[in-house]
């Protein structure tokens, strides 16, 4: 995201995938259903139909099934491949249009949740739900040029 945007443009958001690194517990089978959400806020509204998985990106085992969208108010990135005891992943890179409002001085993406299942010997899958501190955490922000003093 620019650190500035123009008020009543539309502009496109990008968030790059990173390594989660080595995954590697004890009696773990494979991690799956891996889920981030995303959220907008006040003067960022999304732009239906505009989110995407962006060609070539992320690891192949988890390129396979992926799918982002925007549902309960929120960017979603979906990762339903499985990824093995001992091996790292990295998301594949998404991109979505949103549309700026001179409502606000400032306008951020924040990362409000994570889960995952994991798949451990004898227990089978669990369900794993992340929260970031502080909750949202701002991922990027920009001044929005041409807006309205509050």
């Amino acid at each position: 995201m620019p650190g500035q945007i123009q008020s009543g443009t539309t502009i496109t958001i990008r968030v790059d995938g990173v390594s989660s690194g080595k995954i590697s517990h004890t009696g773990l089978n494979y991690i799956h259903q891996m889920k981030t959400d995303f959220s907008l806020s006040s003067g960022l509204g999304f732009v239906p139909g505009s989110a995407r998985i962006i060609a070539g990106t992320g690891t192949k085992n988890v390129r396979k099934g992926a799918r982002v969208g925007f549902e309960d108010n929120l960017i979603r990135l979906v990762l339903p491949g499985r990824v093995k005891n001992g091996r790292s992943y990295t998301a594949p890179s998404i991109a979505f249009d949103v549309a700026v409002s001179g409502e606000h001085e400032e306008a951020s993406l924040q990362l409000v949740h994570y889960e995952l299942k994991a798949n451990a010997f004898i227990v089978g899958d669990v369900l794993s739900e992340c929260e970031p501190s502080p909750s949202p955490f701002e991922l990027a922000t920009a001044r929005v040029a041409g807006a309205r003093a509050e």
